[in-house]
């Protein structure tokens, strides 16, 4: 099932930065939101939308009848996700024939000199000097450089913004570059807005002296959202085992409850719960490429559609089939963290900041590998799995040439 979220007011989706009332006076806003944010506005509209007339806490927690339990082992709990699986996790702008178009993070190595675009490839060199680890694979290691008599006239710039799916499909299978109106600048989809603040004291509703902040909103254009693939897992697991790999299913009556809650129905997104429409995507509706970039697992050249959580910062555990690396492609790592709510009241705790690889990573390997998908699902280092069935790890395969 694929689903559509549009944001129909500005949202503030926090930086990992703490920010506590008193020791600081600017909140940073991040984009895009992180998989763990949409994940829990997704369950918690489920979850109310499956319960009307109670707390989201009775939706969660009772185990008194039937639909609870039902709904428990479908969405999970504070201490598991149950059969919810987020498969797909990317931006989307919905185009005039009514077709949602996907747009994925531009990848790392590709750079702009000037106007025009410039893809770095691994290439073998000698004399070298680098404080790459020697010890990474066993010797292998190649250097990302332009194609030769690529005429460089510029210093070499990120590509800023966002490419479509058929983009991204020219850059992981055939060799090619995306073409212009294949990359999405990031004003054309959104816009940073400042808000000012000011502390209350609940206790007697007045302000607070010295509390005064801004906050740095998200204001998308019309016509952008996010795109949500959700599966179901075989089984629904339990807290003690929720790391196991559990085969995805095409539950076709679980997927139509899913469905009728969130068809068409409305959610709170980000920090202060700002509103966002969604629905469900009719077939029509969906991408035309051919083959999807989910179909083909197999390459040896890999893309992070979403962060990814690794053991060893930027390399996990181990490779799928033990693959060589030969060289990456990686921006600099992106903090996540977050809140944990305790039922019943506003307080909690902070959860464990994780140093993450961002979105549009690129690995490269000596040998075809057959990946998974999500690339951490299933690894044998406990850590190296975070958050696989809510979308973190998200990847695409794909073929080079040096």
């Amino acid at each position: 099932m694929r689903i559509f979220i549009e944001p129909t007011e500005t949202l503030l989706f926090r930086k990992g930065r703490s920010f506590e009332a008193g020791d600081g006076n600017f909140a940073e806003s991040m984009f895009p939101p992180t998989p763990e944010t949409i994940q829990g506005a997704l369950r918690a509209a489920i979850a109310a939308q499956s319960n009307p007339k109670g707390t989201l806490a009775e939706a969660f927690e009772r185990r008194n009848g039937n639909e609870e339990n039902d709904l428990v082992r479908l969405i999970g709990n504070r201490e598991y996700y149950g059969r919810f699986r987020i498969t797909g996790f990317t931006l989307g702008q919905r185009q005039k024939n009514g077709e949602i178009t996907r747009l994925f993070p531009s990848p790392a190595n590709l750079l702009r000199d000037g106007k025009a675009l410039i893809q770095l490839l691994p290439q073998k060199e000698t004399g070298v000097v680098s404080n790459l680890p020697g010890d990474i694979n066993q010797g292998e290691i190649r250097y990302l450089l332009p194609p030769k008599n690529s005429g460089i006239k510029n210093k070499l710039k990120p590509l800023e913004g966002w490419i479509t799916e058929s983009g991204l499909q020219k850059l992981l299978r055939h060799h090619t570059r995306p073409k212009e109106d294949e990359i999405i600048s990031n004003h054309r989809i959104y816009e940073f807005e400042s808000r000012v603040g000011i502390g209350m004291e609940n206790s007697t509703k007045t302000t607070k002296e010295g509390l005064l902040y801004s906050a740095q909103m998200v204001r998308m254009k019309p016509d952008f959202g996010f795109v949500v693939d959700i599966h179901l897992s075989k089984d629904a697991g339990s807290a003690k085992n929720s790391e196991q790999e559990i085969e995805l299913v095409d539950d076709k009556k679980s997927l139509a409850a899913l469905e009728s809650y969130l068809h068409k129905s409305w959610l709170t997104l980000g920090g202060e719960r700002r509103t966002a429409y969604v629905e469900v995507l009719e077939d029509s509706q969906q991408p035309k490429e051919s083959p999807l970039l989910e179909q083909d697992r197999k390459g040896n050249m890999l893309y992070l559609a979403t962060p990814t959580y690794f053991s060893q910062g930027w390399l996990p555990d181990h490779w799928p089939q033990n693959a060589t690396l030969v060289s990456a492609a990686l921006n600099h790592y992106q903090p996540i963290g977050g809140w944990k709510l305790e039922p019943g009241h506003y307080g909690g705790a902070s959860k464990d900041m994780r140093r993450c690889v961002p979105a549009g990573s690129i690995y490269f390997f000596k040998e075809t590998i057959d990946f998974p998908q999500p690339l951490i699902q299933n690894v044998s280092n406990a850590q190296d799995n975070y958050g696989w069935q809510i979308g973190y790890g998200i990847s695409y395969a794909g073929e080079y040439k040096s």
